[in-house]
């Protein structure tokens, strides 16, 4: 065992003992119905086996209602962001719920103690977690050991824990590329996103499927990290751009950095879409804020943080929480939208 979790017994921990879901664990010590009495044995006997004590306070407080909810976000000054927090509110306003937005950076305070001190002073009903903040484990646990109920967007680890709400990215990336693919593109870059998020790997998966399906393949020159910001896709362009063996289209995995792409190209003296098809991700208010306008994949973030809260008011009053085998969850319909960034590569 760690040395935090010797420290104190968590939520977690008792959850891995009894080899349960910790959500299981929190409808055994509420004494919530619709679970079998072998499990509830289980949990107990893990209980009394590692010592573990429940929040007495969070619990008491379980039945009050603070009307209000928050999100959690590692990155403000993202539009994506901008528009999930819009779709929040809302929400929040049709319910009479006020919507608190915390900040956890990469680099927060993973003590559990910490953390837990951090949400109680929030009083809040509910969380939202955006990615990749969602991922983080230290602050699943704080949650459930608070007793508060979030809903997850987009989630990598245990998806079926708790409700949760995405886009098809994979499937979104797939159609986008295949339409440049169509254009006559055989020669295609990417940008991609932040390594630990899922949304960023499912794009890269979804452009790479694209690509075999049609007997094609990139060159490891052609391919860049960035971390969704207009910043890293200059650098990142910089790089693909500058050989002698560049792509005649960039798929960049959001519309921030589809832009810088379209920046470098025109200082490098490339005219976009003639020597250049570039095509971002989001469809945010940049995308038609840049000449050309951009051709990209509305993914309707106003509408993710909408559903989210809808499927986290639904927790708040009515307990609704799902079993192992029927999580609540929402999948949004995405779209591409053509614009005059892409078009036939110029073969000349």
């Amino acid at each position: 065992m760690s040395h935090r979790t010797r420290l104190a017994v968590t939520i977690r921990d008792v959850a891995n003992h009894a080899n349960v879901a910790m959500k299981t664990v929190s409808r055994v010590l509420n004494n919530e119905p619709n679970v079998r009495e072998e499990t509830r044995a289980r949990v107990f006997e893990s209980v009394n086996a590692l010592g573990y004590k429940p929040n007495i306070s969070a619990r008491n407080l379980a039945g009050a209602h603070s009307y209000g909810i928050g999100i959690f976000y590692d990155i403000l000054d993202c539009p994506y962001f901008n528009m999930m927090l819009i779709g929040a509110l809302d929400r929040c306003r049709e319910e009479g719920y006020q919507l608190v937005v915390e900040t956890f950076d990469e680099d927060f305070d993973k003590s559990d103690a910490s953390i837990i001190d951090r949400i109680r002073q929030l009083t809040i009903d509910g969380v939202i977690l955006p990615e990749p903040i969602c991922n983080k484990e230290s602050l699943i646990e704080a949650l459930f050991e608070c007793h508060i109920p979030y809903v997850r967007v987009s989630p990598e680890t245990d998806i079926h824990n708790a409700p949760y709400v995405c886009v098809d990215d994979h499937a979104a990336v797939y159609n986008l590329t295949s339409y440049l693919i169509s254009l006559g593109h055989k020669n295609l870059g990417i940008i991609r996103g932040r390594e630990q998020d899922k949304a960023s790997s499912l794009r890269y998966e979804g452009f790479c499927a694209a690509l075999r399906d049609h007997d094609l393949s990139y060159l490891p020159e052609n391919e860049a990290f960035g971390s969704f910001t207009y910043s890293s896709g200059l650098v990142c362009a910089e790089k693909i751009l500058s050989h002698k063996n560049r792509p005649t289209a960039v798929f960049a995995s959001n519309d921030e950095m589809a832009a810088a792409v379209i920046a470098t190209a025109n200082r490098l003296g490339l005219n976009v879409p003639k020597d250049l098809s570039v095509a971002g991700f989001d469809n945010s208010a940049l995308a038609l804020n840049v000449l050309p306008n951009l051709t990209t994949v509305n993914q309707n973030a106003r509408g993710l943080g909408n559903d989210a809260a809808a499927l986290l008011f639904r927790l708040i009053k009515h307990h609704d929480l799902p079993d192992e085998s029927e999580p609540l969850f929402s999948i949004l319909d995405y779209k591409t939208i053509i614009r005059g960034s892409t078009s036939e590569p110029n073969l000349s």
